[in-house]
């Protein structure tokens, strides 16, 4: 059997069991399936890196996204009107969070909470396309944030997560590529958060049929940017441990794309860690982006 014809088995069986049409650009709409965060079932580590100096720099007022900087009262920093759209994305996509979550001091995570606690609370508008990247960190540095953190800090968080959940379920990218990113956010939020556990068989059904348009048969990924390959690939071994971790198979279409990607990742890897660029996305690239040695 295909693993087309694998996913498409998925989707009608999922469709039924928790709830979901198909329905949209991405392809899913809420029927009835629980979107409430209840509580941290599964730390994922994120695979940013992070950096000292931004910390302190952050901590300090002094926001520098996107290679432009801005200097204002922290709990000012969402409010603020910037000229370059690529800051306000960064700003509204919380990658910054490694810095503060990253290097293990309470003082910082006191301060990135104080800061989510203002996102989640504030009515400002989140900058289009943000949706799929702040989730995902969100996801990622929930462990360090609830950390030692005070019950009403937790309740916010919660809400505050099953608001973005939803808002992911609404939003509506127009490309494989933005569909498959955004499903993957759902479906590591869903094995995260208890709660979203009925988000699961809906999410690991249309990413069976996603992946085989992104990652192609030759193990590149369809843009044929290989610095989006690797960050797919990566993504997908926290997936795969988080479902180890969890007691869950990961579904075969899913498994075979993760093989070829990664195959291709490691052949594309040159000896000083960087990626082999042939027209597009050589070169040197961020660390987070980098693939580890999994087994």
């Amino acid at each position: 059997m295909s693993s087309r014809s694998f996913g498409s088995e998925w989707i009608t069986a999922a469709s039924r069991l928790s709830g979901f049409a198909l329905t949209g650009r991405l392809g899913l709409r809420l029927t009835g399936c629980g979107s409430r965060c209840t509580g941290l079932q599964h730390e994922f580590l994120p695979w940013w890196s992070h950096d000292a100096d931004s910390a302190r720099e952050l901590y300090g007022g002094h926001f520098v996204l996107a290679g432009h900087g801005v200097r204002c009262r922290p709990h000012l920093v969402f409010d603020q009107a910037h000229p370059q759209p690529d800051w306000t994305r960064e700003l509204h996509g919380f990658r910054w969070l490694g810095h503060l979550c990253g290097n293990g001091l309470g003082l910082y995570r006191t301060f990135a909470r104080g800061l989510v606690s203002k996102w989640m609370t504030c009515s400002v508008r989140p900058c289009r396309g943000t949706d799929t990247v702040r989730l995902v960190s969100l996801t990622c540095y929930a462990g360090a944030l609830l950390k030692e953190s005070s019950a009403e800090f937790e309740a916010l968080f919660l809400r505050g997560m099953s608001r973005e959940v939803r808002r992911a379920l609404r939003a509506k990218p127009r490309d494989a590529v933005g569909k498959l990113d955004l499903c993957l956010a759902l479906l590591m939020a869903s094995l995260a958060f208890s709660g979203l556990e009925g988000l699961r068989p809906a999410m690991l059904a249309r990413a069976c049929t996603l992946l085989d348009d992104v990652i192609l048969a030759d193990g590149g990924h369809r843009n044929r940017n290989n610095r989006d390959l690797a960050s797919l690939v990566e993504m997908l071994w926290r997936i795969r441990s988080a479902m180890e971790a969890l007691r869950l198979v990961m579904p075969d279409p899913l498994a075979a794309a993760l093989d070829r990607g990664s195959a291709m990742v490691r052949l594309l890897t040159l000896g000083d860690g960087r990626l082999a660029g042939f027209g597009v996305g050589g070169g040197p690239v961020p660390e987070w982006t980098r693939v580890e040695n999994h087994p």
